[in-house]
């Protein structure tokens, strides 16, 4: 069971919002850079929705969220909500003109690591496939930006057609979550794995939990 905010509505105000009541953290100046980022965000992604039906933009807010849960700073922020903006007409040069040279470089490259495709074939290679992902980072933010927007696809993995959610699920066991603990991220190290076993061997899955509930009840 993870702990993120449940994003009850897709009114953009509503959501920035939220997710600024739960995160104190930041200084005025930062939510006011954030909210920037946001309606640029929302303005270029208004008309496109998810295979869910939600809109867009709500998909990189939860990617924030699970970045602001570990206290990660505002240009983090920033970069998850932008990190696949240049799909929607926003230019990396436009990006850098708004927000600098870091928040320009974090999203380009953010955007090319998810955009390498990760199938059966290469699984096998995980190993080098994470160690391409850091040769191509020279910014660790990078790399939490990508396992925050991954946690978030396998979170809502349901969604998604369901000959690619086993690929999808053997990504995560085999890539994203020993990534996630090279990051000192245990907790969603964690949930990867949990969210890939109920996909890959969903009986076993069962039976886990079954134990567990037996468990929690004694």
């Amino acid at each position: 069971m993870n702990n993120e905010i449940i994003f009850t509505s897709t009114d953009p105000q509503t959501l920035l919002q939220s997710y600024f009541a739960a995160h104190d953290y930041l200084a005025p100046e930062e939510k006011s850079e954030i909210t920037k980022a946001w309606e640029l965000l929302v303005e270029n992604t208004k008309d496109t929705t998810r295979s869910s039906g939600e809109p867009y933009y709500v998909h990189p807010l939860r990617v924030a969220e699970i970045l602001s849960q570990n206290k990660l700073d505002c240009p983090t922020i920033i970069s998850a909500l932008l990190h696949s903006i240049n799909q929607y007409g926003v230019t990396t040069e436009q990006v850098r003109e708004l927000f600098g040279d870091t928040v320009a470089n974090i999203t380009d490259t953010t955007n090319k690591i998810l955009n390498i495709p990760i199938n059966t074939k290469t699984l096998h290679q995980s190993d080098a496939i994470r160690k391409m992902f850091f040769a191509m980072s020279d910014d660790v933010r990078i790399i939490f930006i990508s396992l925050a927007d991954r946690l978030d696809r396998m979170r809502n993995i349901n969604h998604i057609r369901r000959e690619y959610q086993k690929v999808i699920a053997e990504a995560a066991i085999a890539v994203w979550a020993p990534l996630a603990e090279r990051m000192g991220m245990q907790k969603e190290k964690n949930e990867f794995e949990d969210l890939s076993l109920k996909y890959t061997n969903p009986d076993a899955y069962l039976q886990i939990k079954n134990i567990v509930s037996q468990s929690s009840e004694e």
